[in-house]
């Protein structure tokens, strides 16, 4: 796989392959030419060493993860993951899969010095719920001192870039802040059918509002956001209080962040509807020209 994702752009239009919706993505030919991610940043090459930018990045993203435990915003996002996640007893083990978060070490505070701190407590709460919860992380992007701070917090860095096509066999809450929607149409059809989108629920851009943005009808049949948003239950967790403290930082971290769940009924309800008998070959998301 490639090192970077590449945003699929008006040079770039290939739709994701795949011989029939039961296949793993994964099993793709190697010699199909398969569409990466571009993301907003570029790996920084060549930075001088300063042997404090991890253990100073740690003490940064506590001090930033304290707060938010703290924050209307966290609170908020705690109380919608409670009243819509279901936690069986049955269910012992389940996943966090953070995608796209940046870099860390790199540059000025931005967005990913703020979704890592949440990565890290969403991955508190899930384990005041579930036994054992594995928590991931991965962005292309990522530096070996990223790395570092990520497992401070926690997080085991995925080795390979799997570019979405993740298979849930547990329970699986997938954070995507801000990513692109190819990376979204991965993650979705790596998972297509009643058994396998049952199994996760996703945090991230608003389906609702690509959805919206789709007014020519070739484009909302190809678009597998249109296709599921009647069968998906979506909570915005809404804007920002704007008394918070730092809530330029919060804003740009969180906006258009919505909780996405596919329940068992609603998907059964798809399944009869025919959902899943389209090839996944028959979505497109088209570009990402219009992402926040």
């Amino acid at each position: 796989m490639t090192d970077e994702w590449t945003f699929v752009g008006r040079k770039q239009k290939k739709s994701f392959k795949a011989k029939a919706p039961q296949r793993n993505l994964n099993e793709a030919k190697k010699n199909e030419d398969s569409i990466s991610f571009v993301y907003k940043q570029k790996a920084v090459k060549n930075q001088k060493k300063n042997d404090q930018i991890v253990p100073m990045t740690i003490a940064q993203v506590n001090r930033i993860k304290d707060t938010m435990q703290e924050s209307s915003f966290f609170d908020k996002l705690q109380t919608t993951l409670t009243s819509n996640l279901v936690f069986e007893q049955s269910c012992e083990e389940m996943q966090l899969v953070a995608y796209g978060l940046g870099t860390f070490c790199s540059g000025p505070i931005g967005n990913a010095i703020y979704q890592l701190a949440c990565t890290a407590l969403l991955h508190q709460y899930l384990l005041q719920h579930v036994k054992t919860v594995h928590a991931f992380v991965y962005d292309p992007i990522m530096t070996e001192d990223d790395n570092l701070v990520a497992e401070a917090m926690g997080l085991t860095v995925m080795k390979t870039n799997e570019q979405g096509q993740r298979q849930a066999k547990t329970p699986t809450l997938f954070f995507m802040p801000h990513c692109g929607k190819k990376l979204y149409q991965n993650v979705l059809l790596s998972n297509w059918g009643r058994d396998g989108l049952s199994r996760i629920t996703i945090l991230g851009n608003s389906f609702q509002a690509y959805d919206d943005r789709v007014v020519i009808a070739k484009d909302r049949k190809a678009s597998i956001f249109s296709a599921l948003v009647p069968y998906t239950t979506e909570v915005s967790l809404g804007k920002c209080d704007k008394t918070m403290l730092e809530y330029v930082q919060y804003d740009a971290a969180f906006n258009d962040t919505s909780l996405h769940i596919f329940s068992v009924s609603t998907l059964e309800v798809a399944n009869t509807d025919g959902l899943f008998t389209r090839h996944v070959d028959e979505f497109s998301v088209g570009t990402d020209e219009d992402l926040v």
